[in-house]
């Protein structure tokens, strides 16, 4: 049995506090309140999957069904032109079989090549600056990046606008027998107790994840 498991976190700052480092000894400037009230907020998900059975197997792409994730987003990018770092991959391939430092956008026009190169060659944090000049060019882009998971690779999704919603709207077009689906709020499964619940849960689920 595929379990998908979708960890959204909105609004997000992609603050520049988190990849622009302060060195030794220098006094970081700390954002007013109305600083962070005009500040333009992202939303992100991570999706992540495991497949339950004689073999467990975890990854999002290591999941059976690889259309329990694809056909969902493929709602939300319908109509939108790829881009890819590095240049030229196939879209669709590079998503069931990604690789170190690739990045990947869907947006209603062109995403700016050396943007989506810093997202993809940059370590965790590193690239969020590189991240918010690509959605604040264009909110409704989703910039894919790469995590590695056990046995393949999970997808974390980055946007300019409120993206919980057009996921459950988007998970709830598309039936799935035979799999389970559970949207959380990515604060909430911090720790690998709660990542993997999966594990424990399924026939008692905490309170803040919502099946699909």
């Amino acid at each position: 049995m595929d379990v998908l498991k979708v960890f959204t976190d909105e609004p997000l700052a992609l603050d520049a506090a988190a990849d622009e480092p302060v060195p030794r000894g220098a006094p970081r400037e700390m954002a007013s309140l109305e600083s962070l009230l005009r500040r333009p907020t992202y939303a992100r998900a991570y999706l992540a999957g495991t497949h339950l059975g004689d073999e467990t197997r975890t990854g999002l792409t290591a999941l059976a069904d690889p259309s329990l994730w694809r056909e969902p987003l493929s709602d939300l990018w319908a109509g939108f032109e790829w881009s890819t770092h590095p240049e030229g991959l196939g879209p669709g391939r590079s998503l069931l079989a990604p690789a170190p430092g690739v990045a990947l956008a869907a947006a209603p026009e062109a995403v700016d090549p050396a943007l989506l190169a810093r997202v993809g060659q940059a370590e965790d944090r590193a690239g969020w600056s590189a991240l918010r000049a690509i959605l604040d060019q264009q909110p409704s882009a989703l910039v894919f990046t790469p995590e590695p998971a056990h046995d393949g690779w999970d997808w974390v999704v980055y946007t300019g606008q409120p993206l919980r919603q057009r996921l459950l709207a988007a998970l709830q077009a598309h039936e799935a027998p035979g799999a389970r689906r559970l949207v959380m709020p990515y604060q909430k499964a911090r720790g690998e107790h709660k990542f993997y619940l999966e594990r424990w849960a399924l026939d008692d689920l905490p309170e803040w994840a919502m099946e699909v």
